[in-house]
């Protein structure tokens, strides 16, 4: 029972939740032992040890997201059985092995495969075996599997649940064929070797055999369908394909850096640790990885095993040779979801990238100022510097780079090297090039609140948006209905129509009005049904670039919205308020004419 209001509950999770809402009070006690506290904050921290005590094992001292997953899981050291075939009476710790079991006494017609020949029950599993579909996809890691049992085990992974204990020397499994083959070393009998025809390397499973033969018959059977490559393992392809989702679910605990393969979070743990296992014998040097030894050792005999064949360059690193032949051939496989602009490297992929997230990591120690890229922050700080040595010789102006004197001389030389490939027209700076191209392609994605008006480039609508201020004054003005402070007068008229309902842009088609003359602008969009904003990964088209990027963090996973009650999260704002509305259990959507009530605005109008 709840010491602050003396309300009872069957569980103790129950009470913490309803605990919760006394956090808000004034008095700052604790409702499950009494303890006062100093301030809410405390509280709520004083809350999560009680939480955490109800979802920590009491046998192992493991933790687990639920108080039902810790009951599940205690079973396994108490042996408890509490679900019973009601044929044969087997006892299982959780209902679905029992439910999985009961299937062995119905008796159900085997269906044969046409493509092997065998038979089974469930036809429709089987077939993923020869069509590689794997539904059943890891939160944690994002591995694909084929059937759920086969998720269920790889979960313990991440969990450290190892259930399967040898009795004679204590290792632990996570599986009971693994510990049973483990056994098998013990006691003298041995598992069946499968031995490679062609260099003799010896497996203790057929399917690593199969994968291995691959090796000397150059068969890559999965292709990525973004950029063509092959792979010979498909953990390989779900590997590569994070390179042009751009996700990275691996994160460091101690410094917070992403990575999109669990062994390359590794190696970067090792580097905090300064675990330099691998040293080279000649100048006595330390490496955390044995590859950048290897590297390392070609600086000591100068040799450069990897050569063009277009133009016989060689190079000491694979890689190298890899970017450089794209300079003759001109593929650019790292493409951005945001502009699908191309680049030869993941690097400079991945410096564009800020252009559109804003993240500015180089940080200028003079002024605080930040940058997305070093080469900016190094022309920022000559700015610091007093020195000034290029002059221009014709009107006397000087510079700090020999780049930026370059292009400064071609508004006196009148020199335009930069050239519209479709009209003609040139440029003096690549920058001018690109907005005249925006002229040809129709694109004009900032529109005027005001009239509707749109433009290529967000300067040229600051500067229009000045002719609707009248008074050319830059003073802020405030709502006086929420007290929001606004840039002008001609935006406040705008964002009152927020609270007076007001909406004069009516739709010509359907009578539908909007606020703003760029909402009636998208709206139009669903008329003429045009989608100019289409997806590079899976190639499904929408009317609205924000609608785009939302589709995007899907296939990211950006789950950006987190449920404070139950860690569950999700990836739009709306999606979450859902979710909500299952703990608070309100229902706002009623039925006018029996009253019955729903929680989502759909399930009602079925019921309609």
């Amino acid at each position: 029972s709840c010491k602050v209001c003396g309300k009872s509950f069957d569980t103790k999770g129950f009470l913490i939740k309803h605990v919760e809402k006394h956090a808000k009070e004034v008095e700052s006690r604790c409702g499950v032992c009494g303890e006062r506290l100093e301030s809410s904050a405390d509280l709520k921290r004083h809350l999560q040890m009680h939480r955490d005590s109800c979802r920590t094992c009491d046998f192992c001292g493991k933790k687990f997201p639920s108080i039902r997953a810790k009951e599940t899981h205690a079973r396994l050291h108490t042996g408890e059985k509490p679900f019973s075939c009601r044929h044969c009476g087997k006892g299982f710790s959780q209902k679905g092995n029992m439910m999985t079991h009961l299937q062995t006494h119905v008796e159900e017609k085997l269906s044969a495969c046409d493509i092997c020949g065998d038979n089974f029950r469930d036809m429709e599993i089987h077939m993923r075996t020869h069509s590689a579909q794997k539904p059943f996809r890891c939160k944690d890691c994002c591995k694909d599997f084929p059937r759920k049992s086969s998720l269920e085990r790889h979960l313990k992974l991440h969990a450290g649940e190892r259930p399967y204990i040898c009795e004679f020397c204590g290792k632990t499994f996570i599986e009971s064929t693994v510990l049973k083959r483990h056994i098998k070393s013990h006691t003298g009998g041995k598992p069946r070797i499968y031995t490679c025809e062609t260099c003799d390397k010896k497996f203790t499973m057929s399917q690593h055999l199969d994968v291995h033969k691959r090796i000397h018959t150059g068969e890559k059977p999965f292709p990525c369908k973004v950029c063509g490559k092959t792979f010979r393992q498909i953990g390989n392809l779900d590997s590569h394909m994070r390179i042009h989702t751009g996700e990275k679910p691996f994160i460091c605990s101690l410094c917070g850096k992403t990575f999109r393969q669990k062994i390359s979070l590794e190696t970067h743990e090792r580097f905090h640790k300064k675990d330099k296992a691998f040293v080279c014998q000649v100048c006595r040097k330390g490496f955390v990885q044995k590859i950048d030894l290897k590297r390392h050792m070609l600086t000591h005999t100068g040799e450069k095993p990897f050569s063009c064949h277009t133009c016989g360059k060689s190079y000491q690193e694979k890689r190298n040779i890899e970017t450089h032949i794209r300079s003759h051939t001109g593929v650019k496989p790292y493409s951005c979801d945001f502009c699908s602009k191309s680049f030869p490297r993941a690097s400079n992929m991945e410096t564009h990238m800020r252009i559109h997230t804003g993240l500015k990591p180089y940080r200028c120690p003079v002024c605080g100022k930040r940058f997305p890229r070093p080469g900016a922050l190094r022309r920022h700080r000559k700015t610091h510097s007093a020195k000034r040595p290029l002059g221009c010789k014709v009107c006397g102006e000087s510079f700090q780079s020999k780049g930026n004197i370059e292009i400064h001389m071609r508004t006196h030389t009148g020199i335009k090297p930069y050239s519209c490939s479709i009209c003609g027209k040139c440029f003096p700076r690549p920058g001018a090039l690109r907005r005249h191209k925006k002229s040809h392609s129709g694109e004009r994605p900032y529109i005027c609140e005001f009239c509707g008006k749109t433009y290529t480039e967000r300067t040229s609508l600051t500067m229009h948006i000045r002719s609707h201020n009248t008074n050319r004054t830059v003073s802020r003005v405030s709502c006086d209905t929420c007290g929001k402070s606004l840039a002008s007068a001609q935006i406040l008229e705008v964002h009152r129509r927020i609270h007076t309902g007001e909406k004069p842009f009516p739709c010509h088609i359907c009578g539908k009005a909007f606020r703003q003359m760029g909402g009636l602008n998208v709206h139009m969009l669903t008329h003429t049904g045009e989608k100019p904003f289409v997806c590079t990964l899976c190639g499904k088209s929408f009317s609205t670039k924000g609608y785009l990027e939302t589709h995007i963090r899907f296939h990211r996973k950006e789950l950006a919205f987190g449920c404070h009650l139950c860690c569950k999260a999700f990836v739009t704002k709306t999606d979450l308020k859902k979710h909500l509305l299952i703990h608070t259990g309100e229902k706002p959507y009623s039925c006018l004419v029996c009253g019955k009530s729903y929680q989502e605005k759909r399930s009602r109008d079925v019921h309609m």
